[in-house]
């Protein structure tokens, strides 16, 4: 039986403000979250089934050095036992300079911390990130998370 505490499964994160040129980028991150709706239950089978929202920020640093500071709001929900991953979850951020949504799976680590690695894809919506893609990795514990990603040309 697989158990699944619910931390909350977002990785405030993601994006540095590309160039004009929108060349590749790397970056690294911290984030804040605060969970604003959660739901869940124990299933009569013996695992549980969650789900939860929330908003936050990102303070993401390219290579220049120079931080800029992303909203998000992200939603994330528990996986069955017989699933891949453990949780997934979906952001859509806002820096100020366009907006991206990030897309997550996560593998909660099975220590008494209940951290989860996670890992997904960029998606750019507008401005300097519109029409770009990118990857990101991250570990999420309690309200935070932090890690490093990439946007694509």
């Amino acid at each position: 039986m697989r158990r699944v505490l619910f931390v909350v499964p977002f990785s405030g994160l993601l994006a540095f403000a590309a160039s004009a040129y929108a060349e590749p980028e790397a970056f690294t991150f911290n984030s804040q979250f605060d969970t604003e709706v959660s739901v869940g239950t124990e299933m009569p089978e013996g695992h549980s089934l969650s789900a939860l929202a929330g908003k936050g920020t990102a303070e993401i640093t390219g290579l220049a050095g120079k931080p800029i500071i992303a909203s998000a709001a992200c939603v994330a929900w528990s996986e069955p036992p017989e699933s891949e991953f453990d949780i997934r979850y979906i952001c859509d951020y806002d820096s100020g300079a366009g907006d991206w949504t990030q897309i997550a799976s996560c593998d909660v680590t099975p220590t008494e911390s209940q951290g989860a690695n996670c890992w997904g894809k960029l998606v750019g919506k507008s401005g300097t990130y519109s029409g770009r893609t990118g990857s990101m990795t991250t570990y999420i514990i309690n309200n935070g998370a932090t890690g490093i990603g990439y946007w694509n040309q």
